[in-house]
């Protein structure tokens, strides 16, 4: 019990700093104080990873694909904003780890078969959309992260695991609406689309994320097991 206080204790710390450097990050936008923004992410973004961190059982290879997946997103997040492809390729590899994380508790072949067509198709309509804005060397880049994303919303709403899939299947959606905010602002409609609806619904998506281990873990130890 004490071990499992612990845990819950320091997540909720870790979301608080989750807070500050989100509502800081909005607000530095706000206020045309841009340069300060690095500062804002990098404490929004290792927030989640230490919230992650904190709730997690190393022992798991869930927890620790969840961690892998949490801390290519800290990568993306902070080596990103010089390098797009660069950023791309560290969330590409982190959606791969969220695959797997999800097929090791099992996968619905029967709500796979409709998730997966049905995310395809918005997704394709979205690529069709950019296409004539993509430059050629962002357009294969573009399109593996765009199918990758897709098999990774379409996997985590078909988890198995009902003890967490209510909030896996939340963050999932919110990380690829934050994604196609990003695409349209970048290639469609240029403007504080992404600023001000993207980022929070990615950093919620990355919170809840982080903490699916915890809540995995509150919700299955009993009192005889632990």
């Amino acid at each position: 019990m004490k071990d499992l206080s612990r845990k819950k204790t320091g997540s909720i710390l870790f979301t608080f700093t989750w807070l500050v450097g989100l509502i800081g990050l909005l607000s530095v936008w706000a206020l045309g104080h841009s340069e300060y923004s690095r500062i804002m992410v990098l404490i929004a973004s290792t927030s989640f990873v230490m919230a992650g961190l904190m709730g997690s059982e190393l022992h798991s290879w869930f927890d620790r694909l969840i961690l892998l997946f949490l801390g290519l997103c800290w990568l993306g997040d902070i080596l990103g904003p010089s390098s797009f492809l660069l950023g791309l390729a560290f969330f590409l590899i982190a959606h791969l780890a969220l695959i797997a994380a999800c097929c090791f508790h099992g996968i619905s072949t029967k709500r796979l078969l409709w998730t997966l067509p049905l995310f395809g198709a918005i997704s394709i309509t979205i690529l069709l959309l950019m296409s004539p804005k993509i430059s050629s060397g962002e357009t294969l880049p573009v399109i593996l992260y765009t199918t990758v994303i897709t098999a990774m919303v379409a996997c985590t709403t078909a988890y198995r695991n009902s003890s967490i899939q209510k909030i896996l299947i939340t963050a999932a959606v919110l990380f690829y609406l934050s994604d196609l905010a990003l695409a349209l602002t970048r290639y469609v409609l240029p403007g504080r689309l992404f600023t001000y609806a993207g980022y929070p619904m990615y950093y919620t998506a990355c919170l809840l994320f982080a903490w699916t281990p915890l809540m995995h873990c509150l919700k299955t130890r009993t009192p005889a097991t632990e």
